[in-house]
């Protein structure tokens, strides 16, 4: 029989957890999102400790017993409150009938060096109560598939420790494989404290779980739930653990603290079905802070095919010390949820690395991509230089739908240093109340990249809802909003926006509109400005006006970019590229800063244009676009160009005469002439542009045309300079040479 499984919140635990469909809440939150658990998930956590609490009270002044050394050398000597196990082969398995440890009793393993395995292995019935201390100078493996408890007044103190509920055989264990699998019903749970210095402490089988303290200064810490593990020692000394078979019900949950300063922490839950759904809860403290120079690293990874990751509590992989760098964090699952969490990768020499959902792009095969990711507004990511160093790289990225509400900065040193990299994409694309700080008060600004399907830039974000970690999309959406307060902050700090738009499946096209104002002024006035870029597959749209001040505008279409709406900068620049047209209908007006279109068609301008102490660049016309020029208006105003330059950029042929099209003072005009295949002229060209000026003087006005139009002068260049005066390109080419009448376009060969 099919049974459908549902996750549902859990006020004891404060994380979803699964249960059947049938089940009913325990709590005000649910999701629709399909979790598996079983049985024992439906108790919670804390009823489940609470149940393996009772079960061992018999056992509460118990030691292990009926130990037999199966494999190995070792000897046993038990007395009066205490076992010591002396092991003096390298690798011993001991195979006991049960392992107890009672509250006021002790387990010591006396063991040849610290890299000595002692294999424990459970055959009876009962699960494994540790409620007092256990001590090795090695490592010490626990194995019993009815399961392991680590009591509240636990004491755990070796080089190693592996509890399990999957088994590992006697001969895979003596060669050092260590394989684990099978289907053990019990759980792993921790209450106690457990530490390992410099080693690794591993709980696995299918529910594992950590409500004490686990320790393990520059080693590993994992928790991986599966029907089977991989354990492997790196030539670091840090443990690789791959969970490679999923379980009916993986749950992996710290509502604890587990501290690996300068090492490595991993929670790690995988289905034994697409069709079924596993869990990562955090809602503890997991700190893997920068030590001895050794960054620390933080993984939870749920099942891509149907696993749901939850933080609610703090993930720690900082770097406070002086001249650290953070570490990374990396968290991905189908589902990911970040619930009032704090995500911290800052360091004092340099930001960190925070993965969530993917990484940049959503193109790192070794990072799998989210289906829906979430972060709640009183959750917080921080990857900053605090002193001197780049800001560190923050992303977000869904495959589905991405809500990303919180606060993420990543700044660089305020001594010195560049701001970092932060991205939120997904397919449906929900900001409504970020912040995002990405700037550099003594560096080059930072950047934000959105980076969903289609865009609206808007006055707010209302285009679908969001339950459980999955965005659903308004029936008729197929736009993601981005709320314009929200771009405005990180620019006013001093952070590059960049929006992106990708061509993905649904009814998104990859526009990018604007609509509603957007205005800002960077703080302080100073450079460098921030940047407002807008990248679309396909059109960029401008239907408002866009003003910076200490800003750059910068649009990039795969189509067409269309201005609508005024355009102006000041201290800063606006740029227009676009594969096919640019049209600019509205006013432009730059003041200090450069204004330049670059279209692999047509440049279309009907409107007025002011610029003032900076240079405009017009260029039309691409290798492999038929036709294409830059054409203005008659009815528009000219463009008033002050203390500046222009340059006209047309393929070869082009006998436009742009004089009348401007308003110049202090201010060149230069015609250019592409020759697909050869490149620009170059300086060649300017230079002929120069000579047929000269040459020209004493034609008076016709001369004056040859000059303007340099078109014939500058035809010149077009056609490779130096052979203007030949009369084929001088002459001819100039086209200028013929509109500079007669005998004078020879004069401008001459020139040349």
């Amino acid at each position: 029989m099919n049974r459908t499984y549902r996750s549902l919140w859990n006020d004891h635990t404060g994380t979803f957890v699964a249960v059947a469909e049938n089940a009913r809440s325990k709590g005000k939150r649910s999701t629709s999102a399909t979790v598996v658990a079983g049985d024992m998930a439906r108790l919670g956590l804390s009823t489940l400790a609470i149940y393996l609490a009772l079960a061992f009270v018999t056992h509460a002044y118990a030691l292990p017993a009926g130990g037999v050394v199966a494999a190995g050398a070792a000897s046993i000597v038990q007395g009066a409150g205490g076992t010591t196990i002396t092991q003096t082969s390298q690798n011993a398995a001991i195979h006991w009938q049960s392992f107890q440890i009672g509250a006021q009793e002790g387990v010591r393993f006396v063991q040849p060096n610290s890299n000595s395995v002692a294999l424990n292995r459970v055959l009876g019935p009962d699960p494994t109560n540790i409620l007092g201390s256990l001590s090795a100078n090695g490592k010490v493996f626990l194995v019993n598939p009815n399961g392991v408890l680590f009591g509240k007044n636990a004491s755990v103190n070796v080089g190693g420790l592996v509890a399990s509920t999957l088994g590992i055989t006697d001969g895979d264990f003596m060669a050092g494989r260590y394989q684990f699998g099978g289907t053990g019903t019990g759980s792993v749970l921790n209450q106690g404290h457990i530490n390992a210095a410099g080693g690794y402490v591993a709980l696995l089988g299918a529910n594992v779980s950590n409500e004490g303290v686990i320790a393990a200064r520059l080693g590993t810490v994992a928790l991986a739930a599966g029907n089977a593990v991989t354990l492997d020692v790196a030539g670091d000394g840090l443990l690789n653990v791959a969970v490679s078979e999923g379980a009916l019900n993986a749950l992996a949950h710290n509502g604890g603290l587990i501290q690996a300063d300068g090492g490595q922490v991993l929670l790690s839950a995988q289905s034994a079905s697409g069709l079924l759904q596993s869990a990562v809860n955090n809602t503890g403290v997991i700190q893997a802070q920068s030590l001895e120079n050794h960054n620390g690293t933080i993984r939870l990874l749920g099942d891509m095919a149907g696993g749901t990751v939850s933080v609610s509590g703090t993930l720690d992989a900082s770097g406070a010390g002086a001249r650290q760098s953070g570490g990374a964090v990396t968290i991905t699952g189908h589902h990911v949820g970040l619930f009032g969490a704090r995500i911290d990768a800052s360091g004092d020499a340099g930001g960190g690395t925070v993965l969530v959902g993917g990484d940049y792009q959503g193109a790192n095969p070794a990072v799998p991509n989210a289906t829906a990711t979430y972060l709640s507004a009183d959750a917080s990511i921080a990857a900053d230089a605090r002193t001197q160093g780049n800001g560190g790289k923050v992303i977000l990225w869904a495959d589905g739908s991405a809500r990303v509400y919180g606060s993420i900065s990543a700044q660089g040193g305020a001594q010195g240093g560049n701001g970092g990299l932060v991205e939120t994409s997904g397919h449906w694309l929900d900001v409504a109340g970020i912040r995002v700080r990405a700037g550099a008060p003594a560096g080059q600004s930072g950047m934000w990249l959105l980076d969903p399907a289609d865009v609206s830039i808007a006055a707010a974000t209302t285009n679908g809802t969001f339950v459980g970690g999955v965005f659903t999309p308004d029936a008729a959406a197929s736009t993601a909003t981005v709320a314009v307060g929200d771009i405005v902050t990180a620019l006013a700090a001093g952070t590059n926006v960049t929006i992106n738009t990708a061509n993905a499946s649904g009814a998104g096209q990859g526009d990018i509109t604007v609509d509603t104002p957007i205005s800002w002024t960077k703080t302080p006035g100073a450079p460098p400005a921030s940047t407002l870029t807008l990248r679309a597959v396909q059109d960029v749209i401008v239907k408002e006006a866009i003003t910076a001040t200490w800003g750059n505008v910068v649009a990039v279409a795969g189509r067409d970019v269309t201005l609508d709406a005024a355009v102006t900068t000041t201290n800063g620049s606006f740029s227009a590229t676009s594969l096919r047209d640019v049209n600019v209908a509205a006013a432009v007006t730059t003041t200090d800063g450069n204004f330049t279109t670059n279209a692999g068609r047509y440049v279309n301008i009907s409107a007025a244009g002011t610029m003032t102490n900076g240079n405009v660049v017009l260029s039309a016309g691409m290798d492999g676009v038929s036709g294409g020029t830059v054409v203005f208006d008659p009815a528009a105003p000219p463009y008033a160009v002050t203390d500046g330059t222009v340059k006209i950029y047309n393929p070869l042929g082009t006998t436009t005469d742009y004089t009348g099209d401007f308003t110049l003072v202090s201010t060149p005009l230069t015609q250019y002439f592409y020759v697909f295949g050869q490149g620009l002229p170059g300086a060649t060209g300017a230079t002929g542009a120069t000579g047929a000026t000269g040459a020209t003087g004493g034609t008076g006005s016709p001369g004056a045309t040859g000059a303007t139009g340099a078109t014939g002068g500058t035809g010149v260049p077009g056609a490779t300079g130096a052979t203007g005066g030949t009369g084929a390109t001088g002459g001819t080419g100039a086209t200028g040479g013929t509109g500079a009448t007669g005998g004078t376009g020879a004069t401008g060969g001459t020139g040349a």
